[in-house]
């Protein structure tokens, strides 16, 4: 009788440990959506303005001329998080999420990282804007990059949408 009890106790304790797990994974999934939601937000609020400053950048680089005015250029940078998704990563609750869904979030999570990478090149090259001696190179250079961000960005917002589809 003791054994059985001892048994029914150990059962009894993994059930709730287990449970307790699946709770945790739950809030740490839903956390990870909310940031993702939030990401989400700021990818479309800068979308226009990178849209604008390229095309001003295209314009201008047809009639760059050095002795004028310098090249101002004005789009907001992104504000992005990825704590939640760190913190998922690194509580045990994490082996009882969905495969396919870490899966799925964890690219959106690389294509978000390689968009900030882009943006640290553009913030390189602006800071040389206007005090370079070869600023139509610079601003060519920037023009490339604004492309290659716009490419990403369509591409960060289709995982977006996909993974906080309903």
């Amino acid at each position: 009788m003791v054994i059985f009890a001892v048994l029914v106790a150990l059962a009894v304790d993994e059930w709730r440990e287990k449970r307790q797990f699946l709770e945790l994974a739950e809030r740490a999934r839903s956390s990870v959506m909310a940031e993702l939601t939030a990401n989400q937000g700021e990818l479309r609020s800068t979308r226009d303005g990178l849209a604008a400053a390229r095309d001003t950048l295209a314009a201008a680089l047809q009639v760059l001329d050095t002795r004028g005015p310098p090249l101002t250029v004005d789009f907001a940078l992104p504000e992005f998080s990825s704590a939640a998704w760190r913190t998922a990563q690194t509580i045990e609750a994490a082996t009882y999420l969905d495969l396919d869904w870490l899966i799925a979030a964890a690219r959106a999570y690389e294509t978000q990282e390689m968009y900030e990478g882009v943006f640290q090149e553009i913030l390189r090259i602006m800071g040389g804007i206007g005090i370079a001696d070869d600023e139509p190179a610079l601003v060519a250079e920037l023009l490339g990059q604004l492309n290659i961000a716009l490419q990403i960005h369509d591409g960060l917002e289709a995982r977006y949408a996909s993974i906080l589809r309903p």
